[in-house]
């Protein structure tokens, strides 16, 4: 299974554990909320429209604030 990064053609809001896709990569608009994903790669939320299977990664950082 081959994945491929989209990241550049979603338009998302974010939460501690899912995405909100308002715009997918195949150019279909949703409203906040409409279409969630998560990090979990198997089970991949899919898109209402074009059933393109999606799934998010990234990283957290924590930073100590001084002063």
């Amino acid at each position: 299974m081959m994945r491929h990064d989209v990241t550049r053609k979603v338009q998302t809001l974010e939460t501690l554990d899912t995405l909100c896709v308002t715009k997918c990569v195949c150019g279909a608009t949703f409203e906040p909320w409409q279409f969630i994903i998560t990090h979990h790669r198997i089970g991949a939320s899919q898109c209402p429209a074009c059933q393109r299977r999606l799934h998010y990664a990234g990283s957290r950082h924590i930073y100590e604030v001084r002063g």
